[in-house]
């Protein structure tokens, strides 16, 4: 069974650059303006690292990521990540939980639509039991759910696949796909790098889709060294009609104006930015919360942290959802 060792780090105390210029000590409102936090302290990061691997250790602190509700209930699914030991858990708990639970090591958090199942990396959870119901074969992972819970999508390197909820009846579906989501009954919709494609689950066909207003020779953010990509930087809206989308060129440009959080809207075919690109690559891993709000984890450096937010679809942020006082680790 895989299973990760996470060694405890102390904490950080939660810190703000508000958008008049100074800093506010947590109160439990963040910041109106959230992505005012690059205004902190640009080497606070740096302390124990040093400028050399600043590339590869964007902060010394704790990542929450991939914050997922259930379906039912008050009770939330997130990720997290320690620097300082290189491991990743995931966690349950209800908002303001000092000491969240960790149900196993490893990324990926996705409810099934019922909320008595959970996807990680490398299987299937029962939430109730807390426990691993099985695992997938070697290779399989980035699994998401159908939409009626009865079968689980999977790649296999750049191969997509589907199969019972069980585990039973594995079926190959296509090649050169990405983390697919199923859109509706006969079509999954999938992000790679220059766009998003559809995939018709009857005639066994793979499109893209023309969006107006898409920046030119953009990649699915594809997080640094250190940093666990295997959350996929985009998700489906729960009705099906907008795409959350990550874009940026961490290996390039790091600074490219065009770099950020991108909303796509099948119904007019239109794409704009909802946020800038974060510092040194760091992703925001977004996940809705409803149809018009998501969650993203967003690094102020101050912290020396990546805490999750709710925010709208202009970017405004809503309300923070995790806090450096919660245990996240081990």
């Amino acid at each position: 069974m895989k299973a990760f060792i996470i060694m405890s780090v102390a904490a950080c105390a939660v810190f703000y650059a508000c958008s008049d210029g100074n800093p506010s000590k947590n109160s439990g409102t963040p910041c109106d303006d959230i992505t005012t936090c690059d205004t902190c302290d640009t080497h606070a990061e740096l302390t124990h690292y040093g400028d050399s691997a600043a590339h590869n250790y964007p902060h010394a602190g704790i990542t929450v990521m991939g914050l997922r509700k259930s379906p039912v209930g008050n009770l939330y699914a997130a990720c997290s990540y320690v620097f300082s030991s290189g491991g990743s858990t995931i966690c349950l708990f209800h908002l303001g939980d000092p000491i969240p639970k960790i149900i196993q090591g490893g990324t990926w958090a996705e409810w099934s639509p019922d909320g008595n199942l959970l996807l990680y990396w490398w299987g299937v959870i029962d939430v109730n039991g807390e426990h691993i119901l099985y695992e997938f074969p070697d290779g399989y992972k980035y699994p998401t759910w159908s939409l009626d819970g009865n079968r689980i999508y999977l790649l296999k390197g750049t191969t997509a696949y589907k199969m019972r909820t069980d585990g039973s009846d594995l079926t190959l579906l296509a090649d050169s796909m990405g983390v697919v989501r199923q859109l509706n009954d006969s079509v999954l919709v999938t992000v790679l790098d220059g766009g998003v494609y559809t995939y018709n689950l009857n005639t066994h066909k793979r499109e893209i889709l023309a969006f107006s207003s898409m920046p030119a020779n953009l990649e699915l953010l594809k997080p640094d060294i250190g940093i666990p990509s295997d959350l996929g930087c985009w998700d489906l809206s729960p009705d099906g009609t907008k795409i959350l989308a990550d874009f940026g060129d961490t290996r390039g440009i790091l600074y490219r104006e065009d770099r950020g959080l991108y909303l796509f809207v099948f119904e007019n075919r239109t794409v704009r930015k909802v946020l800038p690109g974060q510092y040194w690559g760091q992703a925001y891993y977004p996940r809705w919360s409803s149809n018009s709000t998501f969650f993203a984890s967003y690094l102020c450096r101050k912290d020396n942290a990546a805490m999750e937010y709710e925010f709208d679809l202009n970017g405004k942020t809503i309300r923070q959802m995790t806090y450096t006082y919660q245990k996240f680790w081990l």
